[in-house]
């Protein structure tokens, strides 16, 4: 188990794998499921960051909506990311004009 876990998540992980041992898949199996299971909830709570830190395009596009960026739905990654960076304030934050 990682580190990064808490007590609550390695409880978890524990009561996850071994509800994967009970159902039939092997001890190998169950340790990997239990454990993707307990990393999925961490990211999607903030506590972890998925794949290799870079904001998904879903991420982008809320950032995009936001800021209020005009044909952000028509946009790939590449194009959000820039258009996010020609709105940003000095911390990254939406300016606020007004």
């Amino acid at each position: 188990m990682p580190d990064a876990w808490t007590d609550k998540q390695e409880r978890q992980y524990r009561h996850i794998r071994d509800g994967y041992v009970k159902s039939g898949a092997s001890p190998e199996e169950a340790e990997e499921r239990a454990a993707r299971t307990i990393n999925a909830r961490r990211e999607a709570a903030g506590e972890a960051k998925g794949g290799d830190g870079a904001p998904s395009k879903d991420d982008l596009y809320q950032q995009a909506r936001r800021f209020d960026i005009a044909g952000r739905s028509k946009m790939d990654k590449r194009e959000l990311e820039d258009a996010i960076a020609g709105h940003r304030g000095g911390a990254g934050e939406p300016r606020s004009d007004t």
